[in-house]
Parts: C-alpha cells; sequence; structure tokens
C-alpha cells in the first residue's frame, strides 16, 4: 500500500468542525449523506467516524477503514454500540465485495498514488455500486503546491485529473460538483459550476 501523509491527530479537529454547521466540513457531510443510497457502505479514511456514526442506524451493514492507529482504536470504542459496523487498519483486510456505496472523503490527496486504492476500492463494489469522493479543487495547487502552505497533501490534479484517475480504474462519472463558492454560500452555483468551489464532490459508477 502506498504511504499517507497526514498531520498527526487531525482526525481530532474533525469532530469541532462537524458540530460547526457553517463549516465546510459539515456542509460537506450534509450533501455526501443524501447522495448515499443503498444498505452497504464502505467508507474509506474514517476519519473521527462521523459518517459511520451518522448511518450505522440507517443501513444493513457499515464498514469502516482507517490507517492512523490513533484513529482506528478510538473508531472501535466508538462503533461498539452499532451491531451492524465494524472497522479495519487497511482496505486490503476488507474481503466483502459487494457493496452498493463506497466513499473517500478528503482522502485521496493524502496518497503518494491514490490509483493503487481506487482501483482496490472497484473490486470492492458491486456492479453498479457508486462511489463518492470528495477532494480540494484547484485552489489546492496554490495554496499547497506553490506556496507551500499544506505538507500533508501529496497528490495533486485538477477536476479533469481526478475524473481521469477515476475513469481509468473502471468507473464511470456520473457527476460533479463543488461544495462552497469563495465569498458567497449559493449552492446553486455550487452545483452548475464546480470549477470555482472550494471542494469537489465527484459521483461515479462501477460499470
Amino acid at each position: 500500500m502506498t504511504r499517507v501523509v497526514e498531520k498527526e491527530d487531525w482526525y481530532k479537529e474533525l469532530d469541532s468542525s462537524y458540530k460547526n454547521p457553517k463549516s465546510l466540513m459539515a456542509k460537506k457531510m450534509a450533501i455526501i449523506q443524501d447522495l448515499i443510497k443503498g444498505s452497504k457502505l464502505l467508507d474509506v479514511g474514517s476519519g473521527s467516524g462521523e459518517l459511520i456514526s451518522r448511518l450505522a442506524g440507517k443501513m444493513d451493514k457499515v464498514v469502516g477503514v482507517e490507517v492512523n492507529k490513533n484513529a482506528y482504536s478510538g473508531l472501535k470504542e466508538k462503533i461498539k454500540k452499532f451491531k451492524n459496523t465494524s472497522i479495519f487498519e487497511s482496505l486490503d483486510k476488507v474481503e466483502e465485495n459487494n457493496f452498493d456505496v463506497c466513499t473517500t472523503l478528503d482522502v485521496l490527496e493524502h496518497i503518494e498514488d491514490p490509483s493503487e486504492t481506487v482501483e482496490e476500492i472497484y473490486s470492492k463494489l458491486k456492479k453498479g455500486g457508486t462511489y463518492i469522493v470528495t477532494i480540494p479543487n484547484w485552489y489546492d495547487f496554490i495554496y499547497t503546491k506553490i506556496l507551500k502552505l499544506n505538507p500533508y497533501h501529496v497528490t495533486f490534479h485538477t477536476r479533469y485529473g481526478w475524473e481521469k484517475l477515476l475513469k481509468e480504474a473502471g468507473f464511470e462519472i456520473e457527476s460533479v460538483r463543488s461544495i462552497k463558492w469563495p465569498l458567497l454560500s449559493n449552492d446553486f452555483l455550487a452545483k452548475k459550476l464546480p470549477f470555482w468551489g472550494m471542494c469537489l464532490v465527484i459521483v461515479c459508477k462501477k460499470k
């Protein structure tokens, strides 16, 4: 598995972000929840377990994957109350391959070779299954690659670069939208003109 680059204890910061309804993370999570359909979910890069906690009581099966050892330990404790939920330390330990939907929320940009992970995810989904990805938009090139302000993002693509990576793994792109337009809070524009949004949401299908 390729190396994952991340800030120590980053998952603790997520919890406070989700509690603020005006934050990018909270808005993103609300949109993702509405996109998820089906009875079996695989969430790769579960972090603080926000998505798992929200959907565990609404789906037949929820499986999380988290490679950060501290975050993994915290998730094990958090999911004890959910009988239909499990957590693994790596994607290759997930033996099932019939999930209805898989999510990687703000994960792929932290992986040095995300194509390998995307190909693994393709194999875990059932035919016609949905893959939902959130990644930074092109602003990340400036903030991280040029200004060097974020050492934890190691893979950069435009919208079309990410789409190409997904298509090469076998996925068919269904929709692309953005979240949180800069200076404007306009969901219509975020859907129609994803080029300007702060974060991208790509929904694709396994052929």
